[in-house]
């Protein structure tokens, strides 16, 4: 079996990576969006939450490029993932306006999928007629076409629906029709074996349910099916738990309920949470009965809770009904309030009764809970111990992991240039580097090449670890450009370090899109000029106007050198060269590199961005002050625009008097 799944992902990895080397090589929109979901559908059973991605990277497109039907299938393959996900409001919307595209252009399959998907929806909302409904008519649709794969999946799903409203003969005649087809069974076992164990299941034959159960479990792992394997696992329980064999029961639905958990499938953990509770509830420990209810509860009250299923009922009134269809909703809506109003007023005295069921059985329970306190109250010692023990271990873990990113941030800081580095290349500067967190995705770089000193200051994605992660593979591009290949020109430098940065990522089976923007300079002092290059973030250079304000201070004047519109290291089909920028540098000038850190930051009177104009009136005002100076009033400027607001980003501004 090991082997069996180890050729299948490598299979699925070829066929991914064959994938993407197309995508680069195509240039129509619509052929792009063909490739994207097919790399979407390749990915989806092993990779769920990467697919996701490239679905909504189809749907961008397609809506860009006015790709109808392109637009539909594209928000068929969202609406699978938040169905997945358990997501019922947003994927019924995208269904319908998939079904009003699809229908408008006669496209057959994608309108029986997006049947089939709607079915699923409709089925979680307990509206297993309507679902039959739709299941029947991608049936049809799939047997005009003669697609098998997709005939498959209906009438799975058309049998476990039967199941659901006690239509089992129906159930197993879709079965018996699956039986006939010619088809590869592969992943689609799973579904076929399952149906049978759902029919086996309600005729209360136990132990031939398992068996199929077992099955869907072991054809769901093959193939990567995380939530369908949770599923099967979650069966099995409630089958052990039929035949009283209690301990078996409790195993299968904890096993269910930690990968649900790992995979963050609410729909799949509230099944095995509810498995759970009427485990603890036999086994008469209310106490963890209660607990796990709770949980359930949470989770159930976020996928179905009342207000949700009114703005799915309301989005799908919006989008799928004609005007004729409009009125006739809104005549069986006043009809339907009037069935709530009643119901409510039914409700009321039933919760009366319950209350005071509720109040004599809590009289009943005190009496008894009196009488176990002693012996609870050991057991609550014990219990105690083995959480104040569980809380010294989770000390003892932080403590570790803490230790670890603080140790990174004595390898980061080895990675930066030390004061003294700085004072031999630039006399006169000052340096002020603030992370938002222990270690940082923003870093400033330099190196002496041919007498002539190189400055980069960097901001890699995000912050804290991760950015931290690309900022050293981001130095590490900055050295071996230099010392290796032997650049000294700024826009080959960033040349040649997006390249470097992208072979790096290009290695990883993810597609990963961190990369850094950030400006690099060349000062030549001989001939006084300075040699620029920029990703995305400015060079200023601040020069004395030869005027004097009204308050008799030396106005100073900002030359901006603009960098090109484009990071380094993130794929892009196109790869644009970098841009050279030549200045004229003079004696007294300030030159100012920096990250956006500055400019996001939130605060002063209304919680806005500090923002770029104010950062360059403040830099001006004070340009001819010595650089320790500079650096103080720098620094409070941003504590007092802060305030009490949290540090957005990291924080990285250098300067340097020539």
């Amino acid at each position: 079996m090991c082997a069996f799944v180890s050729s299948f992902m490598q299979a699925q990895q070829e066929r991914f990576d064959s994938l993407k080397v197309i995508l680069k090589q195509i240039t129509t929109p619509k052929a792009k969006t063909a490739i994207l979901l097919d790399i979407a559908n390749s990915i989806y059973n092993s990779s769920p939450d990467s697919s996701i991605g490239y679905c909504e990277q189809a749907e961008r497109l397609s809506k860009k490029h006015n790709l109808k039907v392109q637009h539909a299938l594209s928000l068929n393959c969202e609406s699978r993932y938040l169905l997945l996900k358990g997501d019922l409001k947003n994927s019924m919307v995208n269904l319908n306006e998939a079904i009003l595209i699809l229908e408008k252009f006669g496209e057959k399959k994608g309108l029986a999928k997006s049947y089939s998907l709607k079915a699923i929806a409709l089925s979680r909302l307990n509206r297993h007629k309507e679902a039959i409904d739709y299941l029947l008519r991608a049936k049809k649709l799939y047997k005009a076409i003669k697609n098998t794969d997709g005939l498959v999946a209906v009438l799975t799903n058309l049998s476990n629906t039967y199941c659901k409203v006690n239509e089992y003969q129906k159930g197993l005649d879709a079965l018996k029709e699956l039986d006939k087809l010619n088809y590869s069974k592969g992943g689609s076992e799973f579904f076929t074996e399952i149906s049978y164990g759902n029919i086996y299941y309600n005729l209360n034959q136990y132990e031939e349910a398992i068996s199929h159960y077992d099955k869907c479990a072991q054809v769901a792992q093959r193939y990567k099916m995380v939530d369908s394997e949770i599923t099967a696992l979650t069966k099995i329980g409630e089958c052990f738990q039929k035949l009283n064999r209690i301990a078996e029961a409790k195993s299968y639905y904890y096993q269910a309920l930690n990968l649900s958990r790992i995979n963050h499938l609410m729909v799949e953990e509230a099944d095995a949470l509810k498995g759970i509770v009427t485990v603890f509830e036999h086994e008469r420990d209310y106490q963890n009965a209660f607990t796990s209810l709770k949980q359930y509860k949470i989770i159930e009250d976020s996928i179905f809770n009342l207000e949700k299923l009114k703005n799915i009922n309301e989005v799908e009134n919006k989008l799928n009904l004609t005007e004729k269809e409009k009125i006739i909703a809104q005549q069986n809506f006043a009809l339907e309030k009037e069935k709530v109003e009643l119901a409510s007023t039914k409700n009321k005295a039933l919760l009366l009764i319950a209350g005071l069921i509720i109040a004599v059985g809590a009289f009943i329970f005190s009496v008894y809970l009196s009488r176990r306190t002693k012996k609870l109250f050991s057991l609550i010692q014990k219990q105690k111990k083995e959480v104040e023990s569980q809380k010294e271990i989770i000390e003892i873990k932080n403590k570790d992991v803490m230790d670890s990113i603080n140790y990174a941030q004595h390898i980061q800081s080895s990675m930066l240039p030390s004061p003294k580095t700085m004072n031999e290349s630039f006399t006169e500067n000052f340096v002020l580097y603030k992370p938002k967190d222990i270690v940082a995705g923003d870093f400033y770089w330099t190196e002496m090449i041919y007498n002539k000193p190189i400055l980069a200051v960097c901001d890699c994605t995000g912050h804290g670890v991760p950015g931290a992660m690309v900022s050293i593979v981001a130095c590490n591009a900055l050295n071996r450009a230099t010392k290796e290949f032997k650049l000294y020109n700024p826009a080959l430098i960033f040349d040649k370090v997006n390249e470097l940065m992208q072979e790096t990522f290009s290695k990883s089976e993810y597609e990963i899109s961190d990369g850094m923007d950030g400006s690099i300079c060349v000062f030549d002092y001989g001939g006084m000029k300075m040699y620029i290059a920029g990703a995305n973030n400015p060079v200023w250079i601040f020069r004395p106007a030869g005027l004097v304000s009204e308050d008799g201070d030396e106005q100073w004047q900002l030359i901006e050198v603009e960098p090109d519109k484009q990071p380094i290291g993130k794929f892009k089909e196109e790869v644009i060269p970098f841009r050279l920028s030549t200045k004229t540098i003079e004696k007294g000038d300030m030159i100012y590199l920096f990250t956006d850190g500055i400019a996001d930051q939130f605060g002063g009177p209304k919680g806005k961005k500090f923002k770029y104009k104010q950062l360059e009136e403040l830099l001006g005002s004070f340009a001819m002050l010595p650089c320790t100076e500079q650096k103080q009033k720098l620094n409070k400027a941003i504590e007092d625009w802060k305030g009490h607001l949290d540090q957005v980003d990291d924080i990285l501004i250098v300067g340097i008097r020539i």
